[in-house]
């Protein structure tokens, strides 16, 4: 589904009055497969299902990694599976099966986007036995650190993340993106509805583009500068997903 539809035309694209909507959809389809990709938010934007798998910390706190979360477009399902006992139910996991919690055993933050599980102990009071060694010149005895529960429990959570680009008001981050799309929409639109004439690199490494209307663009500054587009990919990574799990 495209970012901007024919109706919102005259809002992002006010200079395009004379250029055909096909065009424009073309370079969008260009500029949006360029903001989702590597090199931009390296993901889909639009409202999509994620399943993850997830490492949980000491606090029983874990993050997901796509955002923002839409807790409207479906509910999350949560599930955990390993050695655990949730305490106000009384009843301890198998092991291997995914249990589902009820909404009331987790919380959802969809600011910080991190899950937390409320009613699962994450360590244990065991600690294995003594470890006798020796060395050449005296006993020496080492007790292992308490069993750290988190490394056998395993949480999955089914959840929808993104934007919805169809509504009918826009939040500012959706009518950032818009914007940020019309924009590398418009770059490229300039060389295919005039015609690059030449292109110009000095000494110092600037170059310019001279196209059939008789205009000069300056792409870039300097070897090292970024450009245009490069500028609005920034807006887009963003939104890339979380690499890591807090």
């Amino acid at each position: 589904m495209p970012f901007i539809s024919a109706e919102e035309r005259d809002t992002y694209f006010p200079d395009k009055a004379g250029v055909d909507w096909q065009l424009i959809q073309s370079a969008m389809l260009r500029a949006e497969a360029i903001a989702q990709g590597p090199q931009g938010a390296n993901r889909n934007l639009a409202v999509t299902e994620y399943s993850e798998h997830l490492k949980i910390n000491s606090d029983g706190i874990a993050r997901l990694r796509y955002h923002p979360l839409d807790l409207a477009a479906s509910t999350p399902i949560v599930d955990i599976r390993g050695n655990y006992s949730i305490g106000d139910f009384g009843r301890s996991s198998p092991g291997t099966e995914w249990t589902t919690l009820e909404p009331t055993a987790y919380e959802l933050d969809p600011i910080s986007n991190e899950i937390r599980f409320k009613q699962i102990p994450f360590y244990s009071t065991i600690t294995a036995p003594p470890v006798t060694t020796f060395g050449y010149s005296r006993r020496r005895t080492r007790r292992y650190p308490p069993m750290n529960v988190q490394d056998t429990v395993q949480a999955r959570v089914q959840y929808s993340a993104g934007f919805d680009f169809s509504a009918s008001t826009d939040p500012p981050e959706v009518v950032t993106l818009k914007t940020a799309i019309a924009g590398m929409t418009s770059i490229y639109l300039s060389p295919q509805a005039q015609g690059v004439e030449s292109r110009s690199i000095d000494d110092v490494y600037k170059f310019s583009v001279k196209y059939g209307g008789g205009g000069i663009s300056a792409i870039a500054t300097s070897k090292n500068a970024t450009s245009l587009v490069d500028e609005f990919l920034i807006i887009f990574r963003n939104f890339a997903p979380y690499e890591t799990h807090r």
